[in-house]
């Protein structure tokens, strides 16, 4: 008897543990896809998941019913009129040059996967004669020591020999102790310092052997993902849709793109600023002034990507940032849909930033720029008041409250914010999209004359 009860049990113990293993390994898949797209699937997401990341989330796990509404009709979507079509790399203009190389049956090369190059524009105030000047003389004695195979040590200033260190690592000078990082060469970039985690893998500051008198945002893909062909995808095709999307003020501009040195890389321009996410965290608000302005900027980015094609699908506080130039801009296209394809195929996920998504995503139903507005707009009152309009204790559970039967605009939030920008904002964030505005450029008319209101009243 005894050894029929010990024989279920010791069965039991067997499966738990590959149920463990399945588990784990399902995480880790999870966690591969979130560096490979920038995206938080369902099997990655926990109770420590930012509810301002952006997450993908199948529509079988949404609590509730989240079936669209008979009166909320589908939206007719009048496509943009715009030449991006013609542009070099633009949406069907060059089959061949978007075919990335990890798609063919050789292994990638310099030749094999194409090098995009833009002109590099200064941006009046944060590239300014002194700027440049401070930038050539930093970039001319670190490219002197890099170009001769050292960096110096910046505590002692000795010698730190580039040979067999291994690069996007930490050294240790042998002199004083002092760690320092050891720069990558690619192509004519030397990327210099880790500025933190991109949607594909890393972003690096980097210096350029022939432009000293600027810095660079140089964009590589993780270690582990490096030849990933959907994370190398994802990587060349946001450097194509930026060459599409071209030059504006308050977007991130593409500099050059491809491979080399045994990596794939997208180069941006360096914006220098903050980024929203991290003022909201340290201030909890913003002043109005300042929210407005931002405002305006980014609906004037929103237009410019929508007259080249795309929509931008992926507007969050985290992707803007308030730059020292006195513009918002607008960074990350990974997530653009072209101005033909804005609904997911098979309708079975929901991707976006759960403080922000439009209710539409969450429906399933086509996107159209009233959808950047309504998420815009949950970005202006989060900035503007500390909190997110909507919240709730997961993920999941915020995504349906954008939906909700009860989601219409609350006059109760928004008390204390100014009477124009309470009906501006009320018309942002109508759940019917029929109901918001309807363009970015109605919708900045409307905030520009609370902008020119505030100005008439000495700022009050």
């Amino acid at each position: 008897m005894d050894s029929q009860s010990a024989e279920p049990k010791k069965t039991k113990t067997a499966n738990l543990e590959d149920v463990r293993k399945v588990v784990a390994e399902a995480r880790k898949r999870a966690e591969a896809q979130v560096k490979a797209t920038g995206i938080v699937s369902a099997g990655a997401i926990t109770s420590e998941t930012k509810k301002s990341a952006t997450v993908r989330v199948a529509r079988t796990e949404m609590p509730g019913n989240i079936m669209r509404p008979e009166h909320v009709k589908p939206v007719s979507l009048a496509l943009p009129p715009s030449d991006a079509a013609a542009a070099p790399g633009a949406p069907g203009a060059d089959a061949a040059e978007a075919a990335p190389a990890a798609a063919q049956d050789q292994a990638p090369t310099a030749e094999t996967v194409p090098r995009l190059t833009n002109p590099i524009r200064k941006r009046p105030k944060a590239y300014g004669v002194e700027a440049r000047r401070r930038y050539r003389e930093e970039n001319s004695r670190r490219l002197t020591s890099l170009e001769s195979g050292f960096i110096l040590c910046p505590g002692c200033f000795s010698h730190i020999v580039l040979h067999d260190l291994e690069p996007l690592h930490v050294a240790q000078c042998q002199s004083c102790g002092t760690m320092e990082f050891v720069p990558l060469r690619i192509g004519n970039f030397w990327l210099f310092e880790p500025l933190g985690g991109g949607s594909m893998g890393s972003v690096y500051k980097a210096c350029h052997t022939e432009m000293t008198d600027q810095v660079f945002a140089v964009k590589i893909l993780g270690r582990m993902n490096k030849t990933d062909p959907v994370a190398i995808e994802s990587l060349l095709r946001e450097a194509r849709v930026a060459k599409v999307i071209g030059d504006h003020p308050c977007l991130v501009s593409c500099v050059e793109s491809g491979f080399q040195d045994d990596e794939y890389y997208y180069a941006m321009e360096m914006i220098e600023g903050n980024r929203l996410d991290k003022l909201m965290d340290q201030r909890g608000r913003l002043p109005e002034v300042a929210v407005y302005r931002m405002a305006v900027d980014m609906l004037d980015a929103l237009q410019h990507i929508w007259s080249r094609g795309y929509l931008y699908c992926d507007l969050k506080a985290e992707n803007i940032i308030l730059s020292t130039a006195e513009h918002a801009v607008l960074i990350d296209y990974g997530l653009c849909a072209e101005a033909g394809q804005l609904v997911d195929p098979d309708g079975q996920f929901i991707s976006g930033s759960p403080y922000y998504l439009p209710p539409e995503r969450v429906w399933g139903m086509v996107e159209s720029p009233a959808s950047c507005i309504y998420s815009l707009g949950m970005v202006i009152y989060h900035t503007l008041t500390g909190e997110p309009y909507f919240d709730a204790p997961d993920i999941r559970a915020l995504m349906e409250r954008h939906v909700a039967p009860d989601a219409e605009v609350s006059l109760n939030r928004l008390k204390g914010l100014r009477p124009g920008l309470m009906q501006v904002l009320t018309q942002m964030i109508r759940q019917d999209h029929r109901e918001r505005f309807q363009t970015f450029d109605e919708a900045r008319g409307a905030v520009k004359q609370i902008l020119d209101e505030m100005a008439r009243m000495g700022g009050r």
